[in-house]
């Protein structure tokens, strides 16, 4: 079964791929032909050829079609009807393997059962497998001193192909015989023509006879075939690690035909970067706040201290003057009890200690989140109606995304941050360091001192995480009661660490956000510790009222008592006749008089201390209410900056890892085949290329002199973000079809869709298709003319099972037509021939037909070389039994000296293709095609020739 190379899965690391499961091949041969199919499946398992099914040719002609399939050196038994219904095939060959040997007695009664059979098998698969195009190719393999001749006459209907028991290394080179007795040589060389024949070398995916139609009568051609395989896979491997490694520098892109530099300054571009930021988004750090407002003095008129006086002196009559008092600080002292106090102090006092004391409650060090979790449940307890609202910040989080990319690829993306020129060319950072810290570079504490705190990490973007294990750690080194003797190194290289750290642009934006986010919760501690204070005043206040009060009413008691001791005793005197009752009426209204003067001084000496007292407990209201809005504003900003702190952790993390690895986990590519493969005969090698390292460096730094414009991580970016999504498997469709809604996400909770891509992005994606478009670039670019040293330099050396040797000395001529080359042999073996055909030259090569195809991946490729006589008569072979001097010599026109009809392959299968030189091109002048690998389409290839 031919079907896609099996080295990799589709979708697995390093994938590389044949050409589409579309057509199939079904082998019969003989059993003595048997070393030929396990010379074929030793091939299968290299990964040189594509898989077959080998149906016996023992068989009686009507029994079942079953045989065994080749895949990847397996056996497995298959039944040919059983395939007719698994896969719709573009194109089937049915290829019959006779022999006319020597060693074989009775050549003539097995060629005809092999015939036989393998005609009911071709009418079989025409019948019962649809509208798949069929091919039938019979090779014969045929010995010099055949025992017995074959007769042939029965045999037409098929496209005959007849090998000669000698082999060649090259088209330019001379002949060796084979003993076709021995089952190694004969497997061998035989195996490797019906590769070439049968188009199972894998990558190619035609055979040289292809749509050549049947001949009615038996003709058969001379054939022999060439196969070259050079495994570029470690060069590829070589140079990609060289192109997408920018741990060493980002590459420059270019500008109108320039090249961008790299700034002067690095660190005054981040920090110019950060702060522009802020200067943008300045609303994101904090907001207003409230002052109190003095009260005016204000004049109290006769009228209004009249109507004091009278309410003054009618709760003086009703024996209350102190409720009169306190009922004018009433209003002040409602105002001064808010719920700000009874929360701090009541049902929210948990929060309060993790704010204010930043204690958890199970008594360990609260953390950046714990505290703002508190601090928006504080703020809901003071405000039940409003609820705490997470602010949208995509507008922040994507000016930070394009600062970044401006200033490593110097593409303007945002009106408010240009690129830095310098002189008349952009300027660009090239260290991506100083652009975001590397998330798979986290500090980890080791040792004895991980044993007392636990194993603890700090994250390169965690500032205020990593500031807090630096506080632990400090504290462990200088206290000698601990026994962690590696705490001071450990205090050290965290130290250098965290200030590597620190000079990226990420980390800067952060530090901003962090010290906004502790300056606003030491503020909030502030304030909810002058609740606290304000209630010891307001305790002072009510006491200090509260004896005012009793004093007042002491003396008013005591004016009251008095007058009322006169006014009696003036009645009892006037009541016995001691005084005139006109006498008792004049000291009666004296008394009244006497106690509403006592009265009034009372009122004038109290009431200025009293309104006093008023007013102080009206500023404190005042404060108060001002002192509850400025720390619900507090609160709000301390949870905005919070989600703020908490999406920068995610979208650092993000874009550390694009920034680190932009073109994701540069993985080494799955080899599609053996690079050497000892058992071959002379026709058939395969080898590797030979990495040159300094070779490999010097292609990556040209390819990235010129395969990079500005704004080029524009498209990488959505790419990588896409793929983080996808490996992240969100639940929300309308995220995981438009990552770009990632910068809307409020919430940083763990599962989370931020939090999940965040975790996702900062490790080194495995997905080839980050990498595949510029890789296929690149390859591209070394195809071109202006490269050609290059791509010499880099593909010059290879390595074989003899050892070292040029790429010239292994292909030889194999891949250049003969055409006008006066030193290239023309005719084939005659030891198959009759006196009669070798005279007339029957073996001679026919130009036209001479079939040449190359398949190209990467820097690996394959070539196919098969050089064909014209059609040759029964008359024509020594082998055969049947003399037929009647027949017409070439009957079908497309079996005579014509050339074979530049067969395509009627799958449509993308892979190799004929030469489309047929002038004797060198390599590389091939036509250019592509091939999927990876989800990418293949380019054109340093080789020239098409991709498989």
């Amino acid at each position: 079964m031919s079907q896609a190379h099996p080295a990799a899965a589709p979708g697995q690391p390093g994938e590389r791929r044949g050409r589409p499961a579309a057509s199939l091949t079904l082998i019969l041969g003989p059993e003595r032909l048997r070393s030929v199919r396990e010379a074929l499946r030793d091939w299968s398992a290299a990964g040189l050829i594509d898989g077959f099914v080998w149906v016996p040719a023992e068989a009686p002609a009507q029994a079942p079609f079953d045989g065994l399939g080749v895949t990847q050196g397996r056996l497995v038994p298959v039944s040919v009807p059983a395939l007719a219904g698994r896969e719709r095939y573009g194109r089937i060959r049915v290829v019959v393997l006779a022999a006319a040997l020597d060693s074989q007695p009775d050549a003539q009664a097995a060629f005809a059962a092999t015939v036989e059979r393998g005609s009911a098998l071709r009418a079989f698969v025409r019948e019962e497998f649809g509208a798949a195009e069929v091919e039938g190719l019979r090779v014969t393999a045929a010995d010099r001193g055949a025992r017995e001749a074959i007769d042939v006459s029965e045999a037409g209907g098929w496209s005959d192909v007849v090998i000669s028991p000698s082999d060649s290394r090259s088209p330019d080179a001379g002949t060796s015989p084979v003993d076709l007795d021995d089952p190694a040589q004969l497997g061998e060389h035989l195996g490797s023509q019906v590769a070439a024949l049968a188009g199972l070398w894998h990558g190619i995916a035609q055979g040289p006879l292809d749509g050549s139609g049947d001949s009615q009568h038996y003709r058969a051609r001379l054939a022999r075939s060439f196969y070259r395989s050079l495994d570029g896979t470690a060069v590829e491997d070589a140079v990609r690690a060289s192109l997408f490694d920018v741990r060493d520098g980002y590459p420059a892109p270019m500008h109108n035909g320039t090249q961008a530099v790299p700034v002067e300054s690095p660190e005054a571009a981040v920090q110019n970067a950060a702060h522009s930021l802020f200067a943008q988004h300045a609303g994101v750090l904090k907001g207003q706040r409230e002052t109190v407002q003095a009260p005016r003095p204000r004049n109290i008129g006769l009228g209004e201290a009249l109507a004091l006086f009278f309410r003054f002196l009618f709760g003086a009559v009703r024996g209350a003057p102190g409720a009169w008092a306190r009922g004018l600080a009433d209003s002040a002292n409602a105002a001064i009890a808010s719920t700000a106090h009874s929360v701090v102090f009541g049902s929210g006092a948990s929060e309060y200690r993790i704010v204010v004391n930043g204690v958890g409650s199970d008594g360990r060090p609260a953390d950046w989140h714990d505290v703002t979790e508190a601090a928006e449940s504080l703020q809901t307890r003071l405000d039940p109606a409003a609820q705490p609202v997470h602010e949208d910040l995509s507008g922040l989080w994507r000016s930070f995304v394009t600062r970044a990319l401006t200033l490593l690829d110097a593409r303007q993306r945002e009106q408010d941050f240009r690129p830095i020129y310098v002189g008349a060319r952009p300027g660009v950072i090239l260290e991506p360091a100083w652009i975001a810290g590397d998330p798979g570079d986290p500090f980890v504490l080791g040792g004895s001192t991980a044993g007392v705190l636990g194993a603890r990490s700090a994250q390169p973007a965690d500032i205020i995480g990593a500031e807090a294990i630096g506080t632990e750690v400090q504290k462990v080194a200088t206290d000698p009661q601990i026994n962690a003797p590696d705490a001071s190194g450990q205090l050290s290289e965290m130290g250098e660490w965290f200030q590597d750290k620190q000079r990226s642009f990420a980390n800067r934006v952060g530090r901003v956000v962090a010290e906004q986010w502790r300056e606003v919760r030491d503020e909030v501690r502030q304030r909810l510790d002058r609740v606290g204070q304000r209630s010891g005043a307001d305790d002072d206040v009510a006491h200090e009222l509260a004896e005012h009060n009793r004093i007042m009413g002491v003396r008013m008691r005591l004016l009251t008592g008095a007058a009322v001791i006169v006014a009696l005793l003036a009645g009892l005197l006037a009541f016995i006749g001691a005084m005139a009752w006109w006498v008792f009426s004049i000291i009666a209204a004296l008394v009244v008089l006497g106690a509403l003067a006592g009265a009034f001084a009372i009122f004038t000496r109290g009431q200025t201390r009293l309104f006093q007292l008023v007013h102080a407990q009206r500023r404190k209201a005042d404060e108060a209410a001002v002192e509850e809005r400025n720390l619900q504003a507090a609160l709000r900003d301390m949870s905005r900056l919070g989600d703020a702190y908490g999406q920068y952790l995610a979208w650092a993390d993000i874009l550390g890892g694009f920034i680190h690895r932009p073109f994701g986990e540069v993985r080494p590519l799955a080899r599609a085949q053996a690079g050497r493969f000892d058992d071959m005969p002379p026709s058939a090698a395969s080898a590797e290329f030979i990495v040159d390292d300094a070779a490999a460096r010097s292609t990556a730094r040209a390819l990235r002199g010129e395969m990079f414009d500005v704004g080029w991580l524009d498209d990488q970016w959505r790419a990588y973000l896409g793929s983080a999504a996808r490996v992240a498997d969100l639940s929300d469709a309308a995220l995981a079809q438009d990552p770009g809604l990632l910068l809307r996400e409020t919430s940083v909770a763990a599962g989370s869709a931020l939090a999940r891509v965040g975790a996702v992005g900062a490790r080194a994606l495995p997905d080839d298709r980050l990498s595949a478009p510029w890789w296929e670039a690149a390859v591209g670019r070394l195809g071109a003319e202006r490269n050609g040293e290059l791509a010499a330099r880099l593909l010059g050396r290879v390595q074989t099972v003899s050892g070292e040797v040029t790429e010239g000395v292994f292909l030889g001529a194999i891949g250049h037509r003969g055409g006008a080359d006066p030193h290239r042999p023309t005719l084939l073996d005659d030891a198959l021939l009759t006196a009669q055909g070798a005279s007339r030259d029957a073996h001679r090569l026919v130009p036209e037909t001479e079939f040449v195809v190359r398949a190209v991946e990467g820097f690996s490729r394959v070539i196919v070389h098969t050089q064909l006589s014209d059609a040759l008569s029964p008359d024509d072979l020594a082998f055969t039994r049947q003399r037929t001097a009647s027949m017409p010599a070439h009957e079908d026109g497309r079996w005579s000296a014509g050339p074979t009809g530049a067969p395509q392959d009627s799958s449509g299968a993308p892979g190799a293709s004929p030469d489309p030189n047929p002038g004797g091109a060198q390599d590389g002048a091939g036509g250019q095609g592509g091939q999927e690998r990876g989800g990418e389409r293949r380019g054109p290839s340093p080789f020239g020739g098409e991709s498989f």
